[in-house]
């Protein structure tokens, strides 16, 4: 544990020291620290999956998008939301994801699959999925 002392600046202003460094100091370093995460944080942003969900019988879609996609389908799978709408209509079955480098390319996607019509997502879904199988198991081996 490092020592913590208050001392006089050579101006005779009080000044708090940690371990040898002053708080001034310590302050300048969290800034610079900081400012090196946000910039790793711009560089580097989070991507997003947009998935879709269905029932047993496919009479129900649900579009979603996420950025932790196995957590999220493992919430829609065993309805720890119980009032949600993929919880009341049974849609605990992954048919349809992609995965997208930013999270607003799979928002922007996730709002023009919402905005679609149903034929268009059973196209989506038969162009990647033709089976219907439930792809959760597939990817959580990924």
């Amino acid at each position: 544990m490092s020592a913590v002392k208050k001392v006089k600046r050579l101006d005779g202003h009080p000044e708090i020291v940690v371990g040898g460094l002053a708080c001034v100091e310590i302050a300048s370093f969290l800034a610079m620290s900081a400012g090196i995460f946000l910039l790793f944080c711009m560089m580097f942003p989070k991507g997003g999956c947009v998935y879709i969900m269905t029932n047993k019988m496919h009479t129900v879609f649900y579009t979603g998008v996420s950025s932790d996609i196995t957590g999220r389908v493992w919430q829609h799978k065993n309805k720890f939301y119980p009032n949600s709408y993929t919880a009341r209509y049974n849609c605990d079955k992954l048919v349809y994801y992609a995965f997208y480098p930013r999270i607003e390319e799979a928002i922007a996607v996730e709002n023009a699959l919402k905005g679609g019509n149903r034929k268009n997502k059973i196209k989506l879904v038969n162009s990647m999925n033709p089976q219907w199988r439930d792809l959760y198991d597939d990817l959580i081996r990924e």
